[in-house]
C-alpha cells in the first residue's frame, strides 16, 4: 500500500465515510461457509479469515 493511499483511508476513516472496526475472526476452514453467507447476505461487518486456527 502506498503511503497516499494509507493517508487517503485515514482521512476517509477520520471523517466516518469509512468505519474502522474489529473484523470477526474465523478459522480458515469456515471460509467458504463464510463467503456463501457474505454473498447471501446473512452476515454483515468485517471478517477475516485465520490461517492458523
Amino acid at each position: 500500500m502506498e503511503a497516499g493511499q494509507l493517508t487517503e483511508i485515514e482521512a476517509l476513516t477520520a471523517h466516518g465515510v469509512y468505519p474502522s472496526g474489529t473484523p470477526q475472526v474465523h478459522p480458515l476452514a469456515e471460509g467458504p461457509n463464510v463467503l456463501r453467507q457474505l454473498e447471501a447476505a446473512q452476515m454483515h461487518g468485517k471478517h477475516a479469515l485465520d490461517p492458523w486456527s
